[in-house]
């Protein structure tokens, strides 16, 4: 009799876009799940559907000397449009509305306001910050900058509760990105000088300027 050979069972977890992809997606699709999707379609969620062609009238919209590097990024033009989708239907949600009428860029505003708003921060976050950066405060008191301190802490933490709120729509819907169009996105967004220099595995030295910025304008020619 010949014995049985256990088969390891396929993981039932589907791929996300971050695992296959590391950094195409920066926020609202980092945990969406690559999918074979309907030809034309390149997102699904729920009741939502982004086309291909409708990314394209978006990039449409930029400028043209901007529309051929959108096009490349195409990925990142879709990931803000399905995010401002996605967050406007948590925020008609969240104020119990229907998906018509009202201003939505004030909706998503307030609504993101109100995660915003959740952060605190600490007198001891407030001491910490005092005791690592006194130098940056010119040697002034604690209690003469801790408001400024506190504002600066504020504001950072509200950032972070707004961006991580944002990343991790993927967790709380379920997101569908086609895998064979992203796998194209994928590709032309690493064709630049910059992510070819970092793939041929030398030593790299970058150099970001731009015309009119004086320094820039001197270091061009060397």
């Amino acid at each position: 009799e010949k014995p049985t050979v256990a088969v390891p069972a396929a993981s039932s977890q589907p791929v996300v876009v971050n695992d296959t992809y590391p950094e195409l997606a920066t926020s609202g699709l980092v945990c969406a799940k690559l999918a074979d999707l309907a030809k034309g379609t390149v997102l699904k969620a729920g009741d939502l559907t982004i086309a291909e062609k409708e990314v394209a009238d978006e990039i449409a919209k930029a400028p043209a000397k901007i529309q051929g590097q959108l096009r490349k990024n195409a990925f990142f033009v879709l990931e803000q449009m399905a995010a401002q989708a996605l967050i406007l239907k948590e925020a008609k949600a969240d104020a119990g509305k229907t998906v018509g009428g009202g201003d939505e860029r004030a909706m998503i505003q307030g609504y993101l306001t109100k995660i915003a708003d959740k952060a605190k921060v600490g007198d001891e976050e407030v001491a910490e910050f005092y005791k690592n950066n006194r130098d940056a405060v010119g040697g002034a008191a604690l209690d003469k900058v801790k408001p400024q301190i506190a504002q600066y802490l504020l504001q950072e933490k509200q950032q972070e509760a707004v961006a991580r709120h944002i990343t991790t729509l993927g967790q709380r819907a379920v997101i569908e990105v086609s895998s064979s169009w992203a796998k194209d996105q994928a590709a032309l967004a690493r064709d630049n000088p910059v992510d070819k220099a970092r793939a041929s595995g030398k030593p790299s030295l970058v150099d970001f300027g731009s015309k009119g910025c004086r320094p820039c304008d001197m270091l061009a020619p060397i």
